[in-house]
C-alpha cells in the first residue's frame, strides 16, 4: 500500500517514456513527487506533447546484445498523430484523458496482478554497518570466525614478526601467498587490507568519538553549491545573494579566498585549479585560476546555460548543459575547453550528447569522472529520479543510457563504479546491460547513501540514526567509523520541511571524503558553515591493537606525453621501516626510499600503463598497491 507500483514501461513497453514518466509522478505516494496544482500538471502535459512530438521522426534504435531492438517505448506502428491537425488545447485534452486512464488501469493492475515472479537474489557477500547501539560490526555469514575479531575479544594480538625476516625471494612469496589466503577467508583482499585490522578497528571505534574534534568554520549567509576543486583540497562556495565564490582550503581548515563576480546570478563549476562562471546578465563564460586567484579568459557567449559540471581533478573539460533559443526550449549538451573556452572536439568534431531528460525545467545534477568517459544525470524534481548515464565510445560519441527508476545522486568513479544514493555500487557492465535495476532492487547497503573520494576507492556510508562508516570498495567490512553527521539525526542529507530535496545542493555535495588531507568535510542541513573532521587513522586503527598497512594514494593518474611523473606513496602502518618495491611497471619507472614514483612520459603515445608496487611494513606485512598510468589528454 505504501510502495510505488512498477514502472509503467516494465508492464507496456510500447508506453512513451514521458507520459510514463508523468504516470508514475501521479501514482507517486510521496506528495512532494506528485504536480503541485492543476497548472502544474497542465504544464507537464505540455512537455509531454512537445517531448512525443520531437522524439517520433528522430527515434533511433538502440542495439542490446542479443540482437534486441529497443525503441525506448516507441514504436513506429503504434504511435500515429497527427500533432499538425489537432489545435494546443484539444492536444492537452486528449492527452490528460489518455494519461488519467493509464494511471488507472495500471493502478488497478499493480494492485491485483498475481502472476508469480521470482524475486533477484542479492550477491552473497552484502555490505554491513555497524548500528550506533550496538559497538561490534557484524562480519558475514561466510567469513571464517577464527581471522575476525568479535566484540569483547581480549585475545592477546598476533606478534610481530621482524622487518626482513624472510631471507629469500621464495621465502617472501610464501608469506605473501599466505597473507594472500588469509584475507580471503576473512573476507577482506590482502592487497588493500591486512587481516583482522578493519574488523577489530570498527568494533573498538565506538571509543573513539569524542576524539573528533569538528573545525568549524561559520559561512556568513546561506550556502546554496559547494564544489570541490583541486583534488577536493579547495571546497568553491556560492552563498545566497552574494556577487561573490568563496574558496575554503581542507587542509588549512579556513576560507582563504574570496573570487568577487559582478552579479550574483552566475553558474559555476570548479575542477582542478580551474572555476569557469557562466554570468547570464552579460552573455559570458569566465575562466579563474585557483592558484592566483585572478580572472584569465573571458568570452562572449550566445548560449542559455543552465549547469556547469566538472571533475574535482579535471581542469581541462566542462560539461554544458544550455536550453535552444526556440519558443519551446529544447536540452542541449556538449562539452567547453576550459583552455579556450570554446567549444570542445574530438577529431575535429564537436563533442555532444543527446539528452535523456529533455524538460528545460528540470532540476537536473551532473557528475563525471576524471576522464569523462562517463556522466551521470538525475533529477530532484521529479519521481523517479531516474538513471541516466552516458557512456564514452570509442570514436569520442557518447551512448546515453536511460533507466526508469529511483536511485538518488550517481557519482561515477574512474574505474567504472557509479555510487549511488540507494545504497548500490552499480558496475559500467550492469548499466550497459541494464541489470542495473535488479541491483537497485536488493542494494548492498539499503537505505544508505554513498558518498565515494575523488579515486572511487574508499567510501562513506551513511544511514539514518548510525554512524558515517568509512568502507573500501570490495571489502564487506568497515575499515573503521567516522562519527556522526552534525544536524538532522534522521537523514544527514535530507531534512525535512524545506525545500534542500529540490535544490542545487544536492546530496552527494554535503558529505565529502578527503584522504589526501586527512578528513571528512561536512555541509550541515543549516547551511551556514563548513565542518572540517579530522581523521586520524594511526589512532582509530591503532587501538584494535593488531597490525595494519593501509594504502591512501591515488590508483590513477592522467599524463599527457613528454610529462614527468612525480607520485608519492602514501601508506598508514603500525610499524617501520616501510619498504616499496616495484613488481610492474615501464622501463625507466624508479621508487625511491621516501616511496616516491618517478618515471618521463614518452612522447606520442596514448594508452594505459600498469604499475604495481609492493609495500612491506616492518611487521613483515604487504600490500600490493596498483597504479594506472593513462597517457594522453582528456580529449585525446
Amino acid at each position: 500500500m505504501h510502495a510505488n507500483p512498477r514502472p509503467v514501461r516494465l508492464v507496456a513497453e510500447s508506453v512513451p517514456p514521458a507520459v510514463s514518466d508523468l504516470v508514475m509522478s501521479l501514482l507517486s505516494k510521496r506528495p512532494d513527487d506528485r504536480p503541485d496544482s492543476a497548472a502544474d500538471l497542465g504544464r507537464r502535459l505540455r512537455g509531454v506533447a512537445i517531448r512525443i512530438r520531437d522524439e517520433r521522426p528522430t527515434r533511433e534504435a538502440l542495439q542490446h546484445s542479443n540482437g534486441r531492438t529497443d525503441t525506448a517505448g516507441y514504436s513506429e506502428g503504434g504511435w500515429e498523430i497527427d500533432f499538425g491537425t489537432i489545435s494546443e488545447h484539444s492536444l492537452h485534452i486528449f492527452i490528460g484523458a489518455f494519461v488519467v486512464m493509464l494511471a488507472m488501469g495500471y493502478f488497478w493492475y499493480s494492485q491485483y496482478r498475481n502472476a508469480p515472479q521470482e524475486p533477484y537474489r542479492p550477491p552473497a557477500t552484502a555490505y554491513q554497518i555497524a548500528d550506533r547501539r550496538d559497538a561490534p560490526v557484524p562480519r558475514p555469514a561466510d567469513a571464517d570466525p577464527s581471522k575476525q575479531s568479535v566484540a569483547g575479544d581480549t585475545s592477546v594480538p598476533t606478534p610481530k614478526t621482524e622487518a626482513g625476516s624472510d631471507s629469500n625471494s621464495a621465502a617472501a612469496a610464501a608469506d605473501l601467498n599466505t597473507a594472500d589466503l588469509a584475507g580471503s577467508a576473512a573476507g577482506i583482499p590482502a592487497h588493500h587490507l591486512s587481516n583482522g585490522a578493519s574488523v577489530a578497528a570498527a568494533d573498538k571505534s565506538i571509543t573513539l568519538e569524542n576524539s573528533f574534534k569538528d573545525q568549524r568554520t561559520p559561512i556568513e549567509g546561506r550556502i546554496v553549491d559547494a564544489q570541490p576543486a583541486d583534488h577536493c583540497r579547495l571546497l568553491v562556495v556560492k552563498i545566497e545573494h552574494d556577487p561573490t565564490l568563496t574558496i575554503y582550503d581542507a587542509i588549512q581548515g579556513k576560507l582563504i579566498r574570496k573570487l568577487l563576480l559582478p552579479t550574483a546570478d552566475f553558474v559555476y563549476a570548479a575542477g582542478g585549479d580551474t572555476v569557469v562562471v557562466y554570468l547570464a546578465e552579460f552573455h559570458e563564460v569566465q575562466r579563474w585560476n585557483l592558484k592566483t586567484y585572478e580572472r584569465e579568459l573571458l568570452k562572449p557567449t550566445t548560449e542559455q546555460i543552465t549547469n556547469l559540471t566538472m571533475h574535482p581533478n579535471n581542469s581541462r573539460l566542462t560539461l554544458v548543459r544550455s536550453l535552444s533559443q526556440d519558443k519551446d526550449p529544447r536540452v542541449q549538451l556538449s562539452f567547453l575547453d576550459v583552455r579556450t573556452l570554446e567549444p570542445a572536439k574530438h577529431n575535429g568534431e564537436i563533442i555532444t550528447m543527446e539528452p535523456l531528460r529533455t524538460y528545460a525545467d528540470d532540476t537536473v545534477h551532473y557528475r563525471m569522472n576524471q576522464d569523462c568517459s562517463m556522466v551521470t544525470e538525475w533529477s530532484t524534481r521529479y519521481s523517479p529520479s531516474g538513471l541516466q548515464v552516458y557512456m564514452r565510445l570509442e570514436d569520442g560519441s557518447f551512448r546515453g543510457i536511460a533507466e526508469h527508476t529511483s536511485t538518488g545522486h550517481l557519482i561515477p568513479t574512474e574505474q567504472g563504479f557509479v555510487f549511488t544514493e540507494s545504497g548500490c555500487i552499480l558496475s559500467s557492465e550492469a548499466i550497459r546491460y541494464r541489470h542495473s535495476v535488479r541491483q537497485i532492487e536488493s542494494p548492498q547497503f539499503p537505505q544508505t547513501l554513498l558518498f565515494p573520494d575523488s579515486e572511487g576507492e574508499y567510501f562513506v556510508a551513511s544511514k539514518p540514526g548510525e554512524y558515517l562508516t568509512l568502507f573500501h570498495r570490495g571489502n564487506s567490512e568497515a575499515v573503521c567509523r567516522l562519527g556522526e553527521f552534525p544536524g538532522d539525526d534522521r537523514d544527514p542529507s535530507r531534512p525535512a520541511e524545506n525545500g534542500w530535496y529540490k535544490s542545487v545542493l544536492s546530496r552527494d555535495r554535503r558529505i565529502l571524503l578527503v584522504l589526501e588531507s586527512d578528513c571528512l568535510l561536512l555541509l550541515p542541513p543549516s547551511n551556514d558553515a563548513i565542518i572540517r573532521r579530522p581523521i586520524r587513522f594511526d589512532a582509530i586503527l591503532g587501538q584494535a591493537g593488531k597490525p595494519y598497512l593501509l594504502i591512501l594514494s591515488a590508483t590513477s593518474i592522467r599524463l599527457a606525453g613528454g610529462e614527468s611523473l612525480e607520485h608519492t606513496i602514501r601508506c598508514v602502518s603500525d610499524s617501520v621501516p616501510v619498504t616499496i618495491e616495484v613488481v610492474e611497471g615501464p622501463q625507466g619507472l624508479t621508487v625511491d626510499s621516501q616511496g616516491k614514483i618517478t618515471w618521463q612520459a614518452p612522447t606520442g603515445i596514448v594508452g594505459r600503463v600498469p604499475v604495481s608496487v609492493q609495500v612491506t611494513n616492518g611487521s613483515g606485512q604487504r600490500t600490493l598497491h596498483r597504479l594506472m598510468i593513462k597517457l594522453g589528454r582528456f580529449e585525446e
